[in-house]
């Protein structure tokens, strides 16, 4: 048998045969045997069932190595495209952590004004809890906003790369 793949082989209903085969084009499961040749001793190729049972030559036969090198060609090809993938997703991080951080400053400076207006008014600010008075502190103040902050932003990046 040649080191080649026939053209019958080639033939599939569902698309190429490149790599390791699992299935013969006319739909049957392909077996991985050992040559018990003399040319090809101990020699691994793909061969369809039926071929086997009824000695049809023009059914899947393809060398073990042949179907491995097609394997790493395909699995190369996929490595490649993965990297490109995940240069474009890390630049659209960047793209998204700059944004992130510009709107965090601009919440920065709107809670140092806040932060001005409260320290001429004094140290607490009154607000209605469960029918009864609760004074926050500006420090509590503080912290609440750059929490809501913080989650916002967040969730907007989130939102952005999770989908």
């Amino acid at each position: 048998m040649s080191c080649t793949t026939s053209s019958s082989a080639m033939r599939s209903a569902e698309g190429s045969l490149f790599g390791v085969p699992t299935k013969c084009w006319c739909g049957k499961k392909v077996d991985l045997l050992v040559s018990k040749t003399n040319e090809n001793p101990y020699r691994r190729f793909y061969r369809c069932e039926v071929a086997l049972q009824r000695k049809h030559e023009s059914h899947l036969y393809k060398w073990f190595e042949v179907a491995m090198a097609e394997e790493f060609e395909k699995v190369s090809d996929r490595i490649e495209e993965l990297g490109v993938e995940v240069r474009l997703i890390s630049e659209e991080i960047k793209c998204l952590g700059s944004k992130l951080s510009e709107s965090l400053e601009k919440q920065k400076a709107a809670i140092d004004q806040i932060d001005e207006c409260f320290r001429g008014r004094g140290t607490e600010v009154s607000g209605p809890s469960a029918g009864e008075g609760f004074g926050w502190s500006k420090t509590s103040l503080k912290t609440l906003v750059l929490v809501v902050c913080f989650a916002g932003g967040f969730s907007m990046l989130y939102k952005k790369v999770g989908g």
